[in-house]
C-alpha cells in the first residue's frame, strides 16, 4: 500500500509592539479561502499564549503540489502587505514534506 505524503507549513510572525491586532486583522482573513483550496487538510491561526506579539499560522496539505499552489496563490500577498505596512517585527517561514524529512533521515541515520 502506498504512504501518503503530508506537507506541512507554519509561519511564525512577530508583531511589532502595539500592531498586534493589526495583525490578528490582516492574518484572519486567510483561514477560510486557505480552507477551500484543493488538497487543504488544515489551516490555522494562532497567538502564542507566551508572547502576545507572536502569531503561528500553520497548514497541513494532502501532498507537496497542493502546498506549493497555496505558496504560489495570492493569498501569500498578506505577508508582504505586513511587511510594507511596517506592523511586523520578523517573519519565519518553514515547510516540511514528511517524506523528505523520512529521506533526511534516512541518510543521516
Amino acid at each position: 500500500m502506498p504512504q501518503s505524503t503530508v506537507a506541512i507549513h507554519t509561519t511564525r510572525v512577530l508583531a511589532r509592539a502595539g500592531c498586534s491586532g493589526q495583525v490578528e486583522a490582516c492574518l484572519s482573513p486567510l483561514i477560510e479561502p486557505t480552507l477551500q483550496m484543493q488538497g487543504c487538510l488544515h489551516f490555522a491561526l494562532q497567538q502564542s499564549r507566551t508572547e502576545p506579539l507572536l502569531w503561528h499560522v500553520v497548514g497541513y496539505w494532502q501532498d507537496q503540489a497542493s502546498m506549493l499552489a497555496y505558496f504560489e496563490s495570492p493569498l501569500m500577498q498578506v505577508y508582504s502587505v505586513l511587511m510594507h505596512s511596517h506592523v511586523v517585527d520578523r517573519l519565519d517561514f518553514q515547510s516540511d514534506c514528511d517524506a523528505a524529512a523520512s529521506s533526511l533521515q534516512k541518510r543521516a541515520g
